[in-house]
């Protein structure tokens, strides 16, 4: 029995833990890869001074900057040791919408980023 309600656990797939443990790897590869993106978008417009003004250079920057940022607590794995067995399967559902989250942020931002460039060096 467990908690106040006395009920016995739910009972939980056995392939649940290993198909949420290889999908955080896969947002955590998403991640590290959208960090190397936004890496290279920030070195394209810090060397290539002839697209658009400084002002928009710095915006896409400092965009582009806060996507990394995102993204590296993305693909950044947290340890926790103090997690009892029972909730083994809740804290990776957790983390796994939580690596969602992020991965979309990032996404959202560097879109904005590259949206923004384009748009001013069309203007």
């Amino acid at each position: 029995m467990t908690g106040d309600q006395g009920r016995s656990p739910a009972i939980s797939d056995p392939a649940e833990r290993p198909y949420l443990l290889s999908r955080l790897e896969e947002m955590r590869k998403d991640c590290q890869w959208l960090v190397g993106i936004g890496a290279a978008s920030v070195f394209g417009v810090a060397v290539g001074g002839t697209i658009g003004a400084a002002s928009t250079r710095k915006v896409t920057f400092c965009i582009v900057a806060l996507q990394m940022l995102i993204a590296f607590a993305g693909a950044t794995s947290f340890l926790r040791c103090q997690v009892d067995r029972a909730e083994v399967l809740q804290r990776l559902r957790a983390t796994l919408v939580t690596r969602y989250w992020l991965r979309n942020a990032s996404l959202l931002l560097l879109t904005t980023a590259f949206l923004y460039l384009g748009i001013s060096v069309l203007f």
